[in-house]
């Protein structure tokens, strides 16, 4: 019964002091890739989220055998990219495996082909962050 407040003051340590540190992905590409944590300004989508969601409200045509795919009907998935420097957008992944790899494919080709972000900031400059996006579909 005595370890159990030092197990707690663990559990509320840990997580304080790696976020005090500094996360740098250097795995997708040649310059560092930070975590939006890390940012002095956060990268955001042209119009911000709103427009966003109206980006991929608009754009997203499922293919045809998506709509009848029982996983697509009403799914998440969750997928990251990379947005660079200079705002555009890399490395597009699913998350998650998908059901379906059409929904997949169209989804990253969606993503891909976003308009350029204003790219996160860190000490005054423009840096490559790794942002997540999960996608809701929900189809009638």
């Amino acid at each position: 019964m005595k370890r159990f407040p030092y197990l707690l003051a663990l559990l509320f340590y840990l997580p304080w002091r790696l976020h005090g540190q500094e996360v740098v992905d250097t795995t997708v590409s040649k310059h560092p890739v930070y975590e939006l944590f890390d940012l002095e300004k956060q990268p955001q989508f042209p119009g911000g989220e709103q427009e966003l969601l109206k980006y991929l409200s608009e754009n997203s045509t499922l293919p045809a055998i998506a709509k009848t795919d029982s996983c697509a009907i009403q799914s998440t998935f969750v997928f990251s990219f990379v947005i660079e420097a200079d705002g555009t957008i890399a490395h597009v992944k699913a998350e998650c495996p998908i059901c379906n790899k059409q929904i997949e494919q169209h989804y990253q080709l969606l993503l891909k082909n976003m308009p350029k972000w204003s790219p996160g900031n860190k000490g005054g400059m423009a840096v490559a962050t790794r942002f997540i996006l999960p996608i809701r579909i929900h189809l009638k």
